[in-house]
């Protein structure tokens, strides 16, 4: 999916204690008032769930998160139940947390489940809406654009155009009208769209959205420099190209996805994983064009970077699916980014003539890639060949 370099600035919060100590002591204490009062504070509980749900999120407790998320959902249906004029917008917005939450604890289904009932509700909610209000279109636009994506999360990505392309249209229509208001909406519904294009193989369709992207971006951003919307297009673009074998013209969004991340990782340490990613994204693309100086730094920071975060949350590290074709899937890496880390870098070593270290690498990359295939017998066999081809190309070098 590719909200990911956006949803760590907007989605996850700061990580702050004090917040989570807050939130904790709110809901304590409002447990006890709704005993006497039950519908005068039951929204005051959802809302303080919902807020005790983020700031463990933001602490990276990720887990933990899902049953404040859980409770502040039933909370909202049973209002909702009673009075949906008043308590359908408040269950649509839990569900939409709950489902980022659900697809960060790598619960994909659970995740495509509620994101389709959250649609549901939402096309009710305008159903119910005589003006048709611009906030409420846009809020189906919105979950209608995270349900195509989580589609893909999933590996149902031959669903998801249908739900990305009526999101689109919504956004285009709205933007249409009040750009200033809704030009990031259709942004994001495009990189959205682009990213399901370039998961199935459609490159040049994907080339021509992304574009549009990062051009609404550029009207709409106070600072480029640091606008989260930005890396995750530059990066799908530069991929695409590459992809297409048009490696030189993918060179500049990826060092722009990878400025932008530097940047932003200054402001959030969850960035980390957006540059990390971002490093992997350069060092192919300089590859591919033959650029190996120039890579190698790269590909050698990426895998340092993500030696750290295994270290830092080796629950998310060991369970995540870590398709690394596509960063949008996750909201955190894998070994198997490591591995494409360390694939992409022995091929910088070897490009250079250092045999000897690439092997090294290249040899690792093949070790962590057959440990995921033990795992996931249907993923990485194309990856496992080209790094056991690389292997024995540098093998045989070395005979000579």
């Amino acid at each position: 999916m590719c909200v990911t370099s956006e949803a760590y600035l907007y989605v996850w919060p700061p990580q702050n204690q004090s917040c989570l100590e807050i939130s904790r002591e709110g809901i304590d204490i409002v447990r006890v008032l709704i005993q006497e009062s039950p519908d005068r504070f039951q929204r005051t509980l959802m809302r303080l769930l919902m807020a005790h749900a983020s700031s463990l999120w933001g602490l990276e407790r990720i887990e933990e998160s899902l049953q404040p998320s859980l409770e502040a959902v039933e909370l909202c249906r049973k209002s909702a139940s009673v009075d949906q004029q008043r308590y359908g917008p408040d269950l649509a917005t839990a569900l939409q947390r709950l489902a980022y939450k659900l697809r960060a604890g790598l619960r994909f289904e659970e995740t495509v489940a509620v994101a389709r009932e959250g649609v549901a509700l939402r096309r009710q909610i305008l159903d119910n809406d005589a003006a048709r209000s611009s906030t409420n279109v846009s809020s189906l636009a919105s979950v209608l654009s995270l349900y195509g994506a989580y589609l893909t999360v999933a590996g149902r990505k031959e669903e998801a155009p249908a739900p990305l392309k009526e999101a689109t249209e919504i956004s285009r229509q709205l933007a249409a009208s009040d750009f200033r208001e809704h030009g990031r909406l259709l942004a994001s519904s495009l990189t959205k769209f682009a990213c399901n294009l370039s998961a199935c193989q459609k490159h040049e369709e994907a080339i021509r959205l992304l574009a549009e992207a990062i051009d609404l971006i550029h009207q709409g951003s106070g600072d480029d420099a640091l606008d989260p919307r930005l890396p995750t297009p530059l990066w799908a673009l530069a991929s695409s190209l590459t992809k297409l074998g048009r490696a030189e013209e993918g060179v500049v969004p990826a060092q722009e996805g990878l400025a932008i991340s530097r940047n932003l990782l200054k402001l959030n340490p969850f960035f980390k994983f957006a540059v990390a990613w971002a490093l992997n994204i350069l060092t192919a693309t300089f590859n591919a064009c033959q650029r190996y100086s120039e890579a190698a730094p790269l590909g050698k920071e990426a895998i340092v970077l993500y030696r750290e975060l295994a270290e830092k949350n080796p629950s998310l590290w060991e369970k995540s699916l870590g398709d690394s074709e596509a960063l949008h899937d996750r909201f955190y890496p894998s070994d198997s980014d490591l591995a494409h880390s360390l694939y992409t870098y022995s091929v910088s070593l070897a490009g250079m003539g250092e045999h000897d270290a690439a092997l090294k690498e290249a040899k690792e990359a093949v070790v962590v890639l057959r440990k995921m295939i033990e795992k996931f017998p249907d993923k990485f066999q194309a990856k496992l060949a080209d790094a056991v081809k690389l292997v024995g190309e540098l093998e045989a070098s070395e005979k000579l």
